[in-house]
């Protein structure tokens, strides 16, 4: 007896790894605790990553990078498969490159979330860097090299404003202070 077992790229499981690394960087899972980063090392859904210094490269399944700069931290979230992927990154420091290749599925999703903003794309690239002022005000600055990013504010209740759109060429500054979450205009 011969079993043969046929996937299609629907029933095929999220694959997000490390594909390139040049220099210091961990990841923390909830099960394990901190974990010395090597390239090709598997990510699983729920990881906080922290590149310490140098440059990495995240691959998520065949046509998503993440080009993570020196002294960044994000989570990572990645269910769903290829027809429904869901991905879902938490930028707490630091800058990254996001590169979607192909255009994602209609149930598809991959959204970028700071403090202050919510980031939303169907496929483009696109730089994401957060960074403070001398008084503590939070910077989320959005840069979009290819396609187009939906923007929205992020409120410290919780609450979201109406989408902006960042087109291709463009930039947008979102900043927050003690008392305000708003578009940097200028």
């Amino acid at each position: 007896i011969v079993l043969i077992l046929i996937f299609s790229k629907e029933d095929s499981y999220r694959v997000v790894k490390i594909y390139e690394l040049d220099g210091t960087a961990t990841v923390t899972r909830d099960d394990t605790g901190e974990i010395e980063i090597y390239p090709n090392m598997v990510l699983a859904s729920g990881d906080e990553v922290y590149l310490k210094e140098g440059l990495m490269t995240l691959k998520l399944d065949e046509d998503k990078y993440v080009y993570v700069e020196e002294d960044t931290r994000f989570s990572l979230e990645a269910t769903g498969n290829a027809s429904n992927s869901k991905t879902s990154i938490r930028l707490m420091q630091g800058a990254i490159i996001n590169e979607i290749r192909s255009p994602l599925p209609e149930d598809a999703s991959y959204e970028v979330h700071t403090q202050n903003s919510s980031m939303s794309v169907r496929g483009t690239t696109f730089r994401v860097a957060i960074y403070y002022d001398e008084e503590g005000t939070l910077f989320t600055k959005v840069s979009v090299f290819d396609g187009k990013v939906e923007t929205q504010l992020v409120y410290k209740d919780g609450t979201k404003a109406d989408p902006r759109m960042v087109e291709y060429g463009k930039e947008t500054i979102i900043f927050e202070d003690d008392t305000n979450t708003d578009y940097l205009e200028g």
